[in-house]
């Protein structure tokens, strides 16, 4: 996709919280540095509902565009941006399957920075994250089964 297509995505990402009137989450590493926290969305009425659909689909594209022009720097906060949408309902997604990966991403991501306050903390924050949503929605062997030996490797690439 083009810079244009990026360009039209964001536009649409916050034409989309200023339509049902919502205050959308910084973008840019102080969305980090500021708090470890996921910022979730509550949609337990129709329209919080109707706003993280919308939204959700229009993070998704942004998410593809992204990793399709590896801007790693700029997917790891859409990102944490719809798995903290994904973390207040799952049926925003389907299953909230999606969500483990985008926090296996932005875990990633953060490990691998050359920031200690990214690499440290915040990295291990968000691997809590992704083990805590392997537990709630699919079991604990489910993270042992196909997020553990990826963690291992990307540890022990970083360490040594």
């Amino acid at each position: 996709m083009s810079k244009d297509a990026v360009r039209e995505l964001r536009a649409t990402r916050l034409a989309l919280y200023n339509l049902f009137g919502f205050q959308p989450p910084e973008e840019g590493r102080n969305q980090f540095q500021r708090s470890e926290h996921v910022r979730t969305f509550s949609s337990e009425t129709p329209l919080q509902f109707t706003f993280a659909r919308l939204l959700i689909t229009a993070l998704r594209l942004l998410d593809s565009t992204f990793g399709q022009q590896t801007r790693d720097d700029e997917a790891v906060y859409i990102c944490a941006e719809a798995f903290g949408f994904i973390k207040g309902n799952f049926a925003i997604s389907g299953t909230g399957l999606e969500a483990l990966n985008a926090a296996i991403f932005i875990w990633k991501y953060l490990r691998e920075h050359k920031n200690p306050l990214f690499s440290g903390p915040t990295a291990s924050y968000w691997l809590q994250e992704l083990k805590d949503m392997c537990v709630l929605l699919t079991g604990k062997i489910y993270y042992e089964k196909h997020y553990h030996r990826f963690v291992q490797a990307v540890e022990d690439r970083t360490v040594g």
